[in-house]
């Protein structure tokens, strides 16, 4: 008989991937995950004269990488802030993510 605490169960991680071209810098929320989950998550992007949030519910049906939501804005200036929050359908915070 296997012991229930003694069950490993697989990561999951909230990743803010960030690319630049000539003009904008592409910001997309993404959760990787070795399992399927449903829930929300709460993506907020902050510049020197804006903040941009997106919100909403997903649902992946499988293990892997699922692309959440995507924010771009100006590399001139270049400061930005950037923080997503990612929540199980019970409310049960799941894994946060800041970037810088």
């Amino acid at each position: 008989m296997i012991s229930l605490d003694a069950v490993a169960y697989a990561p999951i991680e909230c990743v803010i991937e960030h690319s630049k071209t000539h003009t904008l810098t592409s910001l997309v929320a993404t959760l990787h995950s070795d399992w399927s989950e449903r829930g929300t998550y709460h993506f907020k992007v902050t510049t020197e004269s804006s903040t941009n949030v997106q919100a909403g519910a997903f649902a992946s049906e499988q293990a892997g990488r699922q692309e959440l939501s995507t924010i771009l804005v100006s590399t001139a200036p270049d400061v930005w802030t950037a923080r997503l929050s990612v929540y199980r359908a019970d409310g049960t915070l799941l894994c946060e993510s800041s970037v810088p």
